[in-house]
């Protein structure tokens, strides 16, 4: 009979079919142990009523133990570590069972029980353990069997995989799995010294990365895989430069942050992103406590339709609140943010509200609150383009300033319990309008924390790779459209972060803050614009030479350095690592406070010079 026929009638074996395969198998067990105890002679074997009883007492006992262990209700089709250890453990009961009974009986001197050998418990034990495991595992072994048997490399692209640690063998295990994804692993390279010349499901760790080049060319690779979702950037880029000059495509496992089911599949391989050029090690945050002070309650999240607002909604939407409030002016992203958590997130298709909504609206945001009475309000909604602002003053103080005084209000005539506010390292000694207007919502945060009961906490970081309209999304566009990449300067940097390494630590701030705080991210270091734009053009396959790199000059506003601090401040250590606290002296907030309203009134007015004019007035009249 073919592997095909047998393996298709092996895995169409349910618990029912075992069960009945296990009463036959354990009774017969008993008299299988003697006739190998006396080398298959029959006429050594103890025939009667005491070996029957024996037989009988053998199927009550296991089937017992086989069905309080649940070995009934596992799924042998794909049988692991884990059910092999259940049945060494269901092995090690029966033994006990099998020695304490023949013990009883011997003891009390029952039938021809007392001329039993003292191996006969152990060799049914041995039995019993491969007659349940065999059947078992060999639903797995067939399956094997047949895919060896059916492989075939033609038309399958050669691929090298990167990383032999577990997400590594799970990337070749589904590989080996999925055959319609016509990649044929052909080896593995991996930096430990001890795992090269291992043979790992067929496949050879070839040895470390110095090996890579070496291995693309001899076997013909089309395709790396590097899976090592846990690895940082910096390692990622040097596999880069070292697969530099072959022809192989280099691809990826998501890091761990953008992994938001937890799982390492091969359904996520993507091609090398400039994030993962940036990636760091993965952050150590307190999941189970920001998830237990989430989950259940009612979340506002503003600017919800937005690169981070998105991606808060995301990370909310695990913790499973009881509503979740997508709060935009624009209807599409909104739309769009809704679309996918309903999808992604089934247990909330209830319980996710879009909302439309100007923050400038106060009596608009006054109500939503009142009527939905959000718990939790992550304010991430603002104007943030720097050049743009600079030509659009009074959007940016409508929306930036008098929206935070709007969200603050109704927040504290409400009874909101905590308030995060999403702020920037532009708001540190700020040049220009934008920063000056994020600035200015950190001092009203601090001003009114004093006299609000909600707990307001600020979040101050850098840019985030792949925002709208980031520097990321005009290189690629440049890219396509075949250079010159456009750079204001040789020497200008930036803090870069990715959104979701950005949004845990926001979500960790909120878990850690008591109220007043501006929390400000650990960045890293700074990164020069011209070498992310060589890199992104490397990534495309292209040659720096070929697609150019423009020096324009900085533009209205633009600073050539961002800070995270100011210069009074005060930089404190929290639990994070990876989290500081900014502190200064704000002693005299309340009188720069008080010019707010007339600030907002010259902006309604569209008095532009007088309101720039003030803005950067109060923003400097606080000592901090």
């Amino acid at each position: 009979m073919p592997v095909a026929s047998i393996n298709n009638i092996i895995s169409n074996l349910r618990n029912r079919h075992f069960f009945i395969l296990d009463v036959i198998f354990v009774f017969l067990s008993p008299y299988l142990a003697f006739l190998i105890r006396y080398d298959w002679n029959f006429a050594q074997v103890p025939l009667g009523k005491s070996l029957i009883t024996i037989m009988f007492v053998s199927v009550v006992t296991k089937i017992t133990i086989f069905k309080l262990l649940g070995l009934y209700r596992r799924f042998w089709k794909s049988a692991s570590i884990d059910d092999l250890a259940l049945l060494i453990l269901i092995g090690i009961y029966v033994g006990l069972a099998q020695i304490f009974i023949i013990g009883i009986l011997k003891v009390f001197q029952v039938g021809s029980v007392a001329q039993y050998p003292l191996s006969f418990p152990i060799i049914d034990t041995i039995i019993t353990f491969i007659f349940i495991s065999v059947p078992r595992f060999s639903i797995r072994l067939l399956q094997r069997v047949e895919q060896r048997l059916n492989q075939t490399n033609e038309g399958m692209l050669n691929t090298l995989i990167i990383g032999a640690g577990d997400a590594g063998i799970n990337t070749l295990i589904e590989l080996q799995k999925a055959p319609w994804l016509k990649l044929h692993p052909v080896g593995i390279i991996d930096d430990d010294p001890t795992k090269k010349g291992l043979r790992i499901r067929g496949v050879s760790v070839f040895g470390g990365r110095e090996l890579l080049h070496e291995s693309v060319e001899k076997y013909k690779i089309a395709r790396i895989l590097i899976a090592m979702p846990s690895v940082s950037g910096g390692e990622i880029r040097k596999i880069v430069e070292l697969a530099k000059g072959t022809n192989a495509e280099i691809f990826t496992l998501p890091g761990l942050l953008e992994i938001i089911d937890g799982k390492v599949a091969v359904d996520k391989l993507r091609k090398i992103q400039i994030d993962d050029l940036l990636r760091r090690e993965p952050i150590k945050t307190e999941l189970d406590k920001i998830f237990k002070l989430l989950n259940g309650q009612i979340i506002l999240v503003t600017g919800a339709g937005g690169s981070i607002g998105s991606e808060i909604c995301r990370q909310i939407a695990l913790a499973n609140p009881s509503k979740l409030l997508l709060l935009g002016h624009g209807e599409n992203s909104i739309f769009e943010i809704e679309q996918e958590l309903r999808s992604k997130f089934k247990n909330l298709n209830n319980n996710i509200i879009p909302l439309i909504a100007d923050m400038r609206d106060s009596a608009r945001i006054n109500y939503l609150i009142n009527r939905y009475k959000p718990k939790i309000i992550f304010h991430a909604a603002a104007h943030k383009h720097v050049p743009l602002m600079e030509t659009n003053l009074v959007e940016a103080i409508t929306n930036n300033v008098l929206g935070i005084k709007n969200i603050l209000d109704a927040a504290t005539k409400n009874n909101v319990e905590s308030l995060v506010y999403i702020s920037t390292d532009k708001a540190v000694d700020p040049p220009n309008v934008m920063g000056a207007t994020k600035r200015l919502a950190e001092l009203i945060i601090k001003g009114y924390y004093k006299t609000s009961k909600t707990r307001l906490i600020a979040v101050r970081f850098g840019n985030v790779l792949g925002s709208r309209g980031s520097v990321v999304h005009t290189f690629k566009r440049q890219i396509l459209d075949g250079g010159p990449i456009t750079v204001t300067d040789p020497e200008i940097e930036r803090f870069f972060m990715t959104i979701p390494e950005a949004v845990q630590l926001v979500l960790q701030a909120f878990e850690m803050g008591r109220g007043g705080e501006i929390f400000v991210l650990d960045m890293g270091s700074r990164i020069k614009i011209v070498d992310l734009a060589k890199d992104m053009i490397r990534l495309s396959g292209n040659d720096e030479y070929e697609i150019g790199i423009k020096f324009t000059g900085l533009r209205p506003g633009e600073k050539m350095i961002e800070e995270l601090y100011t210069n009074s401040e005060i930089i404190e250590e929290t639990l994070h690592n990876k989290i500081s606290s900014a502190t200064a002296d704000y002693s005299n907030i309340s009188d720069c406070m008080n010019q707010i309203d007339n600030l907002i009134k010259l902006a309604g007015d569209n008095k532009e010079e007088e309101a720039r004019e003030l803005l950067f007035k109060i923003v400097h009249c606080v000592k901090g």
